[in-house]
């Protein structure tokens, strides 16, 4: 679910975008044309919308004392997955929650597949874009566990995640090498 932190963030970073480039187009150093521009957009655009949707909102606790046993981390593979599906028997709502982890964790590194072999001038292999989502979704789940420590985020860092974004990634690839192809 989509919050105001997270609209103002990706608002917020649109500007910021936006400036820079107009400054840099002034002082010449921004010599591409609108195909490259409109890239270079939407890659951060999706970049400011995986952090907003992965690390935000930030919660304030006035005088929380953060402890070891507050954080909780997933680092047996397909645990929660595997729980979910149990729970299905029991609930049907649990459906909902199975098919929201799973399928909103593929689609969300789609694009950074997509998109990063997009972005760069030379061929890309598909193990340095899967070792980019690697990098960038353990960074998530890094700063995740972090935010959780400190109290103000309240997101379980998973394996799992990693796992379904990696896989979204290859799957982002092989899209764009189906486009690259025509």
């Amino acid at each position: 679910m989509i919050d105001m932190q997270q609209i103002f963030f990706l608002g917020f970073m649109t500007i910021i975008y936006i400036v820079t480039r107009i400054f840099s187009r002034i002082k010449g150093n921004g010599e591409k044309n609108w195909k490259e521009e409109i890239g270079s957009f939407v890659f951060w655009e999706f970049i400011f919308g995986l952090i907003g949707v992965t690390l935000l909102p930030i919660y304030i606790r006035i005088g929380y004392q953060p402890t070891w046993s507050d954080i909780d981390i997933n680092l047996i593979p397909f645990h929660f997955i595997k729980e979910f599906f149990g729970l299905i028997k029991e609930d049907a709502f649990y459906i909902q929650v199975a098919i929201k982890i799973v399928i909103g964790n593929l689609i969300l590194f789609m694009p950074l597949g997509f998109l990063i072999p997009m972005r760069t001038k030379r061929p890309m292999k598909v193990s340095r874009v899967l070792l980019i989502c690697l990098c960038s979704s353990l960074t998530i789940e890094i700063m995740q566990t972090v935010e959780r420590f400190l109290g103000i985020g309240l997101r379980i860092a998973d394996i799992d995640d990693i796992i379904l974004n990696c896989i979204g990634g290859g799957i982002g690839f092989v899209i764009y090498k189906i486009y690259r192809r025509r």
